[in-house]
């Protein structure tokens, strides 16, 4: 018998900073990525945008390279598996969550403004030649 699984590719950015936690003995990253999307809205013939907010979760050694890489704003391209958990409330209701359980990510980082500053400065080193 054979697994089946809602498999998905985003590419988007992170809105905030990974949130690591320590599951047993496997880490697990948390974080949220926004994906905008343009479309061409029917009723007024002009480019509208929307922004969607995928929340990832990450294990082991993606959590790991989630935490030492990832920062709010950096660009991700990231593969994983749809999911959905379920559980009671203190209100006796049920709830339902979904997130991406992540398989693969790239982390693009995003240079701070002091560092392209510092690398648009000019330098103060002599030549020594």
């Amino acid at each position: 018998m054979s697994a089946d699984f809602a498999t998905m590719q985003i590419n988007g950015r992170m809105t905030g900073d990974p949130k690591r936690f320590d599951v047993g003995s496997t880490s697990k990253a948390v974080f949220s990525v926004a994906v905008n999307r343009r479309f061409k809205n029917k009723k007024t013939d002009e480019w509208d945008k929307r922004t969607t907010y995928i929340d990832c979760v990450a294990w082991g050694p993606n959590a790991n390279h989630v935490e030492q890489h990832g920062k709010k704003g950096a660009k991700v391209a990231l593969t994983g598996n749809w999911e959905t958990d379920r559980y009671i409330n203190g209100k006796n209701e049920e709830v339902k969550r979904s997130h991406v359980n992540i398989n693969n990510i790239s982390i693009f980082t995003v240079r701070s403004e002091d560092d392209m500053k510092k690398e648009s400065a000019p330098s103060t080193e002599e030549i020594p030649f």
